[in-house]
């Protein structure tokens, strides 16, 4: 086996001496030049060519947060100025800002073939962060996608800016107006879940739900879950009934009133409030043991007998509850 061990001279290694920026506006540049830096091995101390295309891949993620989602909104050229004496290294970033995109309507593809109604999409929309006039951003996109998928009756959603300006919308020209296309698949809206199971502890255990999750057409879930437990009998062939759940649901993603709460200086708030509620109906077989104690015999060698007694009850129990998760969007 050989081993060869290398030392790395510092004094061959290039130094990174700046981040520079031109063109750019949308963004803090001084900012940027320190996370750029810092990203560099040693904090920037030295140059790395791979963290230098890991850093022009983050501007463009960057300038899409602020709605220029590619080349026709902005391009971005990156570049070095090498030093070979001194061996230092300044990363260069030219930049030409055209115009970001603004939302300018939207438009659902196949929505004849869509059992959900159209509102709830665009409500899913405004609440990542989609909303007409505003502005059309790589993280507006993302959490819409997302809010999307959370309402639990589609098995994919894509947003993206239309390939071309929508020339009905008005619009300043700071901005590039882009109707919001949508393409989303729907699942299943009825789902049904069931299980069974046995142990020689607890016995004999089968749960069931059936749920559906686009009731009035608007992603509203409605089901019932049910548990039943069947506890064997010491020394019995049989078996008992040791529990019995039946539960009844209702969800619902967001309310539509109020959607508006005006506040001062007309500026409003929408508010969301996904919640469920549920009612649950049960009935346990509770046991008890009852030790008792009988003394036989006036003797020193009497002897005391402990006798254990079973005491069933049932408890019947009936309990709702409700959760609810708030937001506000302005």
């Amino acid at each position: 086996m050989v081993v060869v061990v290398a030392g790395i001279d510092d004094s061959t290694r290039y130094r990174l001496t700046k981040v520079a920026f031109e063109g750019v506006t949308a963004l803090d540049t001084v900012q940027l030049a320190t996370e750029f830096a810092e990203k560099h091995p040693e904090s920037g101390r030295f140059y790395s060519p791979a963290q230098a295309v890991k850093n022009l891949f983050r501007m463009g993620v960057l300038y899409g947060n602020e709605g220029y989602l590619d080349t026709e909104a902005v391009r971005i050229g990156q570049s070095v100025t090498i030093n070979s004496v001194d061996r230092t290294v300044v990363e260069r970033y030219r930049v030409k800002e055209l115009r970001p995109y603004s939302v300018a309507g939207l438009r659902i593809r196949d929505t004849e073939k869509l059992s959900i109604d159209s509102t709830v999409i665009t409500d899913a929309l405004y609440d990542g962060g989609l909303r007409e006039s505003g502005l059309f951003s790589r993280s507006g996109i993302v959490a819409s996608e997302n809010a999307l998928l959370e309402l639990n009756v589609l098995s994919m959603a894509r947003v993206t800016p239309d390939s071309v300006d929508n020339r009905n919308a008005t619009s300043d020209s700071s901005t590039a107006p882009r109707r919001a296309v949508v393409d989303v698949s729907e699942r299943q809206a009825g789902d049904i879940r069931g299980s069974v199971g046995w142990s020689s502890v607890y016995g004999w255990r089968a749960e069931e739900g059936v749920y559906y999750h686009n009731f009035q057409r608007k992603a509203r879930t409605i089901g019932q879950e049910s548990e039943v437990i069947l506890e064997p009998r010491l020394g019995e062939r049989n078996v008992a009934l040791d529990k019995l759940r039946l539960t009844a649901l209702y969800g619902q993603p967001r309310i539509a009133a109020p959607r508006w709460l005006s506040v001062s200086g007309g500026r409003g708030y929408r508010v969301r409030m996904d919640h469920q509620i549920s009612s649950t109906w049960e009935d346990n077989d509770v046991t008890a043991e009852v030790i008792t104690g009988t003394v036989g015999g006036a003797s020193a060698s009497s002897t005391t007998e402990h006798v254990t007694d079973e005491i069933r009850t049932r408890q019947l129990a009936w309990t709702m509850s409700l959760s609810r998760r708030f937001g506000a969007f302005t």
